[in-house]
This record gives C-alpha cells, sequence and structure tokens, in this order.
C-alpha cells in the first residue's frame, strides 16, 4: 500500500491499482487479469465503448510481447483529465501497479497449461516494460525452484527485482492480527 503514497515513486501522481490470483479464475490467468485490469480501482474505463473482458482477455492473450497498448492509452487519457482537473502536475505521471498474488498458481494449478503459462508471464513482462505498469508477484519460496520452467521468470527476478522474505515470526503474526 505504501508504494501508492505522494512522493514514494517521485514521477507518479496518480495510481490505480489491480489485483489478481493467476489460478483464481475459471476462465484462466488471462482471464482474470483482464478481470482485474477492469476492476474499480483498476481501469474500468477500459470497458467503454464495445469492449468486454473477454475482448480484453483475448487480446492481452494475442499481444503477449507488447500488452500494454489500450492500458498505456488509458492511463494517457486519465492523466490528461487529472492535470486538467489541477490534480496532476505536469511532471506527474498515472500509473497502473498490478499485483500477482500467489504467483505459484501458475505452476501447481493444472488447467494452466505450460504454453499459456509462458505466455502469460510474456505479458506481464510486456506490461512492466511499457513503463506505465508497476508488476509486483508473490510467490512461496518452496516453489521458486518451479520458476526454472519459465527463463523469463527467473530473468525478471534478476537483480534488486527479487526480495526473498523471511518466515514471520508468532509475534510479526500477531502485531499483523491486531493492526
Amino acid at each position: 500500500p505504501a508504494l501508492a503514497d505522494p512522493g514514494v515513486v517521485t514521477t507518479v501522481g496518480l495510481w490505480r491499482r489491480a489485483r489478481l490470483r493467476p489460478g483464481g479464475h475459471a476462465g484462466g490467468p488471462f482471464a482474470g487479469l483482464a478481470e482485474a485490469l477492469v476492476g474499480q480501482t483498476a481501469l474500468p474505463e477500459l470497458l467503454a465503448g464495445r469492449q468486454d473482458t473477454t475482448s480484453l482477455a483475448r487480446h492481452l492473450k494475442g499481444s503477449v510481447d507488447d500488452p500494454a497498448f489500450s492500458i498505456v492509452t488509458m492511463l494517457n487519457q486519465i492523466e490528461d483529465a487529472a492535470r486538467g482537473r489541477g490534480e496532476l502536475l505536469a511532471i506527474e505521471k498515472a500509473c497502473l501497479v498490478l499485483l500477482v498474488d500467489q504467483l505459484e498458481e501458475l505452476f501447481t494449478t493444472s488447467a494452466v497449461t505450460a504454453e499459456e503459462r509462458t505466455a502469460f508471464i510474456r505479458c506481464l513482462d510486456g506490461l512492466a516494460r511499457s513503463g506505465r505498469v508497476y508488476v509486483l508477484a508473490t510467490m512461496r519460496s518452496d516453489y521458486w525452484h518451479l520458476a526454472a520452467e519459465t527463463p523469463l521468470l527467473v530473468e525478471m527476478a534478476a537483480g534488486n527485482a527479487r526480495l526473498d522474505l523471511l518466515t514471520a515470526t508468532q509475534d510479526e503474526i500477531i502485531e499483523k492480527l491486531f493492526d
């Protein structure tokens, strides 16, 4: 949540947020991504006109190497409107943070094929490379070895792009419960 606080990312003045579990949608990870992208805190404006979540999912799946066009276009429109209302400085932009929770589901859900998993990771990479979508993914460390099946995922997590967390202590768990 702190990522969207003012000043954390100095050039971003307006954040939209989307969250998905890649194994949490009966239509597969692309359908889940499309639904997340049009959620209330994300980009519901994507549904304006004749587009629906099915066609958005089809677009994302069909353009995995450069999936961000409609998302960046919408962020530009949102940015222009906010700037027109005086809510955004000239040096600031609008961005989307996409939280992919339980990424290990791409590997553990039997309905997700290796080809679909690779395509979905390519799509996430394309969104991240747009510079307007910040992709944050969680994956249990006891499943990380499965990432080797998708070299692009390992590449995306290289260097400072990966943060390994220690197991929470009992005190930390109790503290979080009472926040």
